[in-house]
């Protein structure tokens, strides 16, 4: 079992190195808080933007409002799986002056501190190669810990929950945007999409698996969203969008917020995508 896992993590290694090569071509420049927002936040039926944009906004200010309580130049951040660095550049452009940030590809840590360095912020970001299985900050050490689309690929890995626990202050914060699929139907499709296509070991999260992961918080919140919403996946393709299918994306997306959205229950079972909030 500990080899397989092993050898799942050179796996995953080597295939987000060749996915982070690929996406870097092009994206080596300067950002300000609001190009950051508006590529990465804003919804694919409002500006041909991104498939997940509704529910990355919903997680960026959730995330503002956590660090908002801090002082800027003392609260320290851990970008968790941080990629390609962009989080961390946009945290370091809003002003906050401790960012660190650790992924599994060296790929992606080095193109991180070129992009921080083009934006001028290098001074404030500290990027790492690392396992989080096996993390080299000291105990208690950051405030808040905040993780994009990475739960999915670390929550198999048992340790990862003890290391979060460690590096993180009593009563810290660690907020994640991800997947979730007690939905049967997202079951199915994951499993497609994971198991037989093989996407980077992804895991499907859900209710019950985020909180066996995080029994040893203190506090554990899911907001779940997007049921009807999640047809997105076969409606939308990347670039400019025809009038009709935005129509139609608002149109879910509304359906939504007048059905499954008005029930803590429904979103839990039925939704495909969620923030989780997880207290020490």
């Amino acid at each position: 079992m500990i080899e397989e896992l092993h050898r799942l993590k050179r796996s995953e290694k080597v295939e987000h190195d060749q996915t982070y090569r690929v996406r870097s071509i092009g994206q080596l420049k300067k950002y300000t808080v609001l190009d950051f927002r508006k590529e990465d936040a804003t919804p694919s039926y409002e500006n041909n933007s991104n498939i997940y944009g509704d529910v990355n906004k919903i997680f960026l200010d959730k995330m503002s409002q956590i660090l908002n309580k801090h002082d800027p130049k003392a609260v320290r951040i851990l970008d968790y799986g941080c990629g390609m660095g962009k989080l961390s550049v946009y945290l370091a452009l809003s002003g906050y002056r401790n960012i660190y940030g650790f992924d599994l590809s060296e790929e992606g840590v080095s193109f991180g501190m070129s992009l921080a360095k083009v934006n001028e912020v290098e001074d404030r970001i500290i990027l790492q190669q690392m396992d989080a299985e096996n993390l080299e900050y000291p105990d208690e050490f950051f405030d808040v810990v905040i993780g994009k689309a990475v739960l999915h690929h670390t929550i198999k890995y048992k340790r990862s929950a003890v290391e979060l626990q460690r590096i993180l202050k009593p009563g810290g914060i660690a907020i994640f945007k991800e997947n979730i699929g007690d939905n049967p139907l997202f079951k199915i499709a994951r499993f497609i999409t994971m198991d037989i296509m093989g996407r980077h070991g992804d895991v499907n999260i859900t209710a019950n698996m985020l909180y066996d992961y995080a029994k040893g918080f203190s506090s554990i919140e899911i907001e779940a969203y997007n049921f009807f919403y999640m047809l997105k996946r076969l409606i939308w393709q990347p670039g400019k969008q025809p009038k009709w299918k935005k129509k139609i994306l608002h149109k879910l997306k509304k359906l939504d917020d007048l059905t499954v959205h008005r029930s803590q229950c429904l979103r839990e079972k039925l939704c495909g995508e969620a923030i989780f909030t997880l207290v020490l």
